[in-house]
């Protein structure tokens, strides 16, 4: 009998904690967070070339978010698994307001994260509360890679691309005996082809000298890809 009346009881706690744990995690999902406003950067390269479209010549992706009330606050860059690639500073006691901080790709040993997703994670000491930004901050130090897939002089121009990329083609004057830099024109590739305007600069059936180049969302920019014997199409 004293055997039932202890199971009895340790059921009975265990209904309590349940029930007591139950009502905290419904009373967190109704209570506002103290978390707002994120405002995570997309795409990120720790290796990109300074001076390239989307490079930062910091090499530090920017986050930031508002807190709604004051909190002694940790911040970690964790993966997409949760598990922490590197703590951002000790835990300080912040204000109500904007949040910044940045990270520079690395991990705490100070090698290069691997390309992937990541999360900014807020750990607020005083609240006893940890969140986990949804918004991904994107790490990419892959250089996109351009392939020539016409033969030489062919057009329309076409490429591969190895990533989602901007490509752009800048053609000069080849040969160019003038004074100064030789004319240039740019113009964009699209879903493989590149797509040729009337350029002003370089009258059609003019020799040039062509290259291909990809720039992704990160910063990363390809090796330049020449494309030899073309004259300039009438666009």
């Amino acid at each position: 009998m004293a055997r039932v009346r202890i199971a009895t009881v340790v059921v009975g706690a265990l209904i309590v904690a349940a029930a007591a744990a139950f009502l905290r995690a419904e009373h967190l999902k109704l209570e506002r967070s103290p978390v707002a406003r994120p405002v995570i950067q997309r795409y990120f390269s720790a290796t990109c070339t300074v001076g390239t479209r989307h490079c930062r010549a910091s090499h530090r992706a920017s986050l930031s978010f508002t807190l709604r009330r004051p909190a002694t606050v940790a911040l970690a860059i964790v993966d997409a698994g949760g598990h922490v690639v590197r703590r951002l500073g000790e835990p300080a006691p912040r204000s109500k307001g904007v949040v910044s901080t940045s990270w520079d790709g690395r991990t705490g040993s100070g090698a290069l994260a691997p390309d992937g997703d990541y999360h900014l994670r807020v750990e607020l000491r005083s609240l006893d509360r940890t969140i986990t930004i949804p918004d991904p901050l994107v790490l990419d130090d892959t250089r996109p890679v351009v392939t020539l897939e016409s033969p030489p002089g062919a057009v329309p121009v076409r490429y591969g691309v190895s990533e989602r990329a901007r490509v752009w083609a800048v053609a000069r004057i080849a040969n160019y005996a003038g004074t100064g830099d030789a004319p240039r024109a740019s113009f964009r590739g699209r879903n493989g082809v590149v797509h040729f305007r009337h350029a002003r600069q370089i009258p059609p059936g003019t020799p040039i000298s062509l290259v291909l180049v990809a720039l992704d969302a990160a910063g990363n920019s390809s090796t330049i890809v020449p494309v030899p014997g073309l004259h300039m199409p009438a666009g």
